[in-house]
């Protein structure tokens, strides 16, 4: 599982003899800047567990994969399987993000070598496709704010916590969606 692999400290080779299977790929970003990419992401079925793999040739997302060796890093407090041996395509699934709140957005510590994120607590879901609702307070250059109401999606100065346009959200995809 993708839980059993985040298990495993920096710098260990995911054995190959048990490979991530039936996986599926949540989101890819084929020309996202190194540390960062290119990579895409997979998550298992159920959505109770996701994480990044750095590849130079990610699949469409919706594809069903078979994950084979890799090496564990982390980047950026993220959870990343390297250079996979192989990525192998098992099928297609349609993929549906799981509705959180800026409360449990990225969740509590799984182990020693994935922790919480920030102010976030309950299951771990760093790496696996969310949907966060709440309504827009401002837009910036490259992010935008946004409320919840879960009482945490404030900065230290009191003001709202700013959004990224483009890796973790989409805000053209929020505008269709008004």
């Amino acid at each position: 599982t993708i839980a059993w692999a985040k298990t495993f400290q920096d710098g260990t080779s995911l054995p190959i003899q048990y490979p991530l299977t039936g996986k599926i790929v949540s989101r890819t970003f084929p020309s996202a800047p190194s540390p960062y990419g290119p990579c895409f992401y997979i998550q298992e079925q159920n959505r109770t567990a996701g994480i990044r793999v750095a590849s130079a040739t990610p699949p469409d997302p919706g594809a069903i994969v078979r994950i084979t060796g890799g090496t564990m890093a982390t980047v950026g407090g993220e959870r990343v399987i390297n250079d996979p041996t192989s990525v192998e395509q098992t099928g297609t699934y349609t993929v549906y993000p799981l509705g959180t709140n800026h409360k449990l957005l990225g969740g509590g510590r799984l182990n020693q070598y994935t922790p919480a994120v920030g102010y976030a607590y309950g299951v771990s879901n760093t790496g696996t496709l969310v949907r966060v609702f709440g309504k827009v307070k401002s837009v910036g250059a490259n992010c935008f704010y946004l409320e919840d109401g879960s009482g945490v999606n404030s900065t230290e100065d009191g003001n709202p916590r700013p959004w990224p346009v483009g890796g973790v959200c989409d805000l053209g995809a929020y505008e269709r969606q008004q």
